[in-house]
């Protein structure tokens, strides 16, 4: 048998032993996801939606919030596209968790179907077209760090709570303790202030009413006398 170079060698140790970590690792086994060679393993439906939910925690920036206004499915989409539930109550199972984590499991549950997923992606490879994509993996990573250094993404000890750089404290608006936008003070000589409610502009879904049916549009049947009038 011929006995390896020390270029061969130093490949074999890579392919053997995978030296990556998070966030690189992720962005790999992202790649792999994305296109799997036809050699892969299926995947579960369930394992399919948590791969989603995973990438969008990880990858998605903004705080719980704001991801929650853009992942959650409008009402045409609840009937046309039912997939678009469950892809948003599988994101909801991990809307709290930080970034990194949300990557490490990530790559947990590709190697839970394939564990050789790194030798099968690059099984055709040539050793320059490696080291291309480990490189673009390295790129991806300082991104990542750009993030959460900017607090765009949940950071490593973050707790999944909206991050500085919301849109209510960009729009500067102030929450209270619970989260939620305090109700301003009413005229005193305002009669009735318990019929009155506050809607700020920005926690108003964008769009028609179509868009906001159900959400912050909704058709209900009002019955008065000509008295209340």
């Amino acid at each position: 048998m011929e006995e390896p170079n020390g270029r061969q060698r130093h490949q074999r140790r890579h392919e053997n032993d995978l030296f990556l970590h998070c966030p690189e690792k992720f962005y790999l086994c992202s790649a792999f996801s994305d296109h799997p060679p036809p050699n892969a393993k299926g995947i579960t439906e369930d394992s399919r939606l948590l791969l989603y939910a995973l990438h969008e925690q990880a990858t998605r920036s903004g705080g719980v919030r704001e991801k929650e206004e853009l992942l959650k499915p409008t009402f045409w989409q609840r009937i046309y596209d039912p997939e678009s539930v469950l892809r948003y109550e599988a994101w909801k199972m991990v809307s709290n968790m930080p970034a990194i984590v949300a990557m490490e499991k990530y790559c947990e549950e590709v190697e839970n179907f394939n564990q050789n997923w790194w030798q099968l992606m690059t099984e055709n490879c040539t050793y320059e077209e490696k080291a291309k994509m480990l490189s673009m993996a390295d790129e991806s990573s300082e991104e990542y760090y750009l993030q959460v250094g900017m607090r765009l993404l949940v950071p490593p000890t973050g707790t999944g709570t909206t991050t500085s750089s919301s849109s209510s404290e960009r729009e500067g608006i102030r929450l209270d303790e619970s989260g939620r936008i305090p109700k301003p003070e009413f005229p005193a000589d305002l009669e009735r202030p318990e019929r009155w409610r506050y809607t700020p502009p920005a926690r108003i879904k964008p769009g028609g009413i179509l868009d906001r049916f159900l959400v912050s549009s909704f058709l209900s049947p009002i019955f008065f006398r000509e008295a209340d009038i």
